[in-house]
């Protein structure tokens, strides 16, 4: 993960994923939740050497908390900052 930040003014999740390795890589799905609400995305192909950029629109009244990348073998998680 390179960066994952809310942006509150745009009810935007803004996510930056890398895959370093030399393999195809393959998310199943990904998530925002906050501890009232969870909201997933589709999966995506993450090519060898590559970085891939997501939007999500956030319109609960909580912020959200967490984010998480599941793939076929592990799940990968992580804390979200809110950004002006």
């Amino acid at each position: 993960m390179e960066s994952c930040k809310y942006v509150p003014a745009e009810h935007q999740v803004l996510v930056t994923i890398m895959n370093g390795s030399s393999k195809l890589g393959r998310a199943l799905e990904w998530q925002a939740s906050s501890k009232r609400t969870k909201k997933s995305e589709a999966g995506f192909p993450l090519l060898p050497q590559s970085r891939r950029h997501f939007r999500m629109a956030w319109n609960a009244a909580d912020p959200p908390q967490g984010l998480s990348f599941r793939f076929e073998h592990f799940t990968l998680k992580y804390k979200l900052s809110a950004s002006p």
